[in-house]
């Protein structure tokens, strides 16, 4: 290995180290540093191939633990250092931008998991204790209101115990009835964060990185109609035919699914925006309607967005524009 990528990987380590300890000992600054601290890594494979970002992830790990413990090392290291690697060797061989968020969010999504599954080995825990102990975050949450002396207030509302405790109950299970959706969710945007940064700094540095379409230009294969498909089709026949699994697997499926969607419809609206001009009267008009009818227009641009996979709204536009 070239000494110079040796030494530039060295104080790359060290840096990623640095940012990680930053987030661990300020709390505040995690939601923050969560997303950089392996930018570094990133910059190292990009210029010096994906042994040098293993070993500079090695060595930031064993930083890590030497400041702030084996635990903690592992548990970054676990977290993030798999998408590290990913898109460092995506930016090197130019890979398209859905192509690596796609791999990104599964890879997340399994080091979410196992990062899960070791923080209850290192708490003691079992799947069925913790599924235990979610349940008595009811009672937790009944005595505190007791001790703080809401719940002489809510009686005063009409409001009892009994009616309290089966509002945290019911969120608790819409908690667990939606847990996949959430992570994959959260999966998906930890993995278009850190992608869009990673970008940004590599541009910054000027590095080579793959053209990014213009927002107005994001597009997802017509195919994507089948996902919308598949998931209807579980949640209707799992409630009719009473087979929870399937009814659940069919929920969380467009919980997933809405939210692209949405950006997608979104999308075309951009699209729609720069190809034809509106006037400030007209835009005015849009805007306080949306904001007055927030959550039907919401739900109308999703639907917008779905029909856009089949009816492909923006080479029509095209079409009427050049007639």
């Amino acid at each position: 290995m070239p000494i110079r990528g040796l030494m530039e990987g060295a104080m790359l380590s060290a840096l990623t180290a640095v940012l990680a300890l930053l987030g661990i000992y300020i709390v505040p600054l995690s939601l923050i540093t969560n997303l950089v601290w392996t930018i570094p890594i990133v910059v190292a494979i990009v210029r010096h191939g994906w042994k040098i970002g293993i070993m500079c992830l090695g060595a930031a790990t064993v930083l890590i633990a030497l400041f702030a413990g084996l635990p903690a090392a592992i548990i970054m290291a676990l977290h993030f250092g798999g998408l590290a690697i990913l898109y460092g060797i995506a930016f090197r061989h130019s890979w398209s931008t859905f192509k690596s968020v796609g791999l990104g969010t599964f890879v997340v999504l399994i080091s979410t998991i196992s990062v899960f599954y070791v923080l209850m080995l290192l708490a003691g825990l079992t799947p069925e204790s913790f599924q235990q102990e979610l349940g008595n975050a009811v009672n937790y949450a009944i005595e505190s209101y007791r001790s703080a002396g809401l719940l002489e207030l809510y009686a005063e509302q009409g409001i009892t115990e009994e009616a309290l405790r089966n509002q945290f109950n019911s969120w608790i299970q819409m908690f667990r009835n939606t847990l996949p959706s959430l992570v994959v969710m959260a999966s998906l945007l930890a993995a278009s964060t850190n992608l869009f940064l990673a970008r940004l700094i590599l541009k910054r540095l000027q590095l080579p990185v793959t053209t990014l379409p213009a927002f107005r230009e994001w597009r997802l294969p017509w195919e994507t109609v089948w996902v919308v498909n598949v998931g209807l089709a579980a949640a209707l026949a799992g409630d009719y035919w009473g087979i929870s699994w399937l009814y659940l697997l069919g929920i969380n499926v467009l919980y997933v699914i809405m939210p692209i969607l949405l950006v997608l419809g979104f999308s075309v609206i951009s699209y729609a925006l720069d190809k034809f001009t509106l006037s400030p009267f007209l835009l005015f008009v849009l805007a306080v309607t949306i904001l007055l009818y927030l959550q039907h227009i919401l739900v109308l641009i999703m639907v917008f967005g779905l029909f856009d996979l089949i009816f492909d709204y923006r080479s029509k536009m095209d079409k009427f524009t050049s007639a």
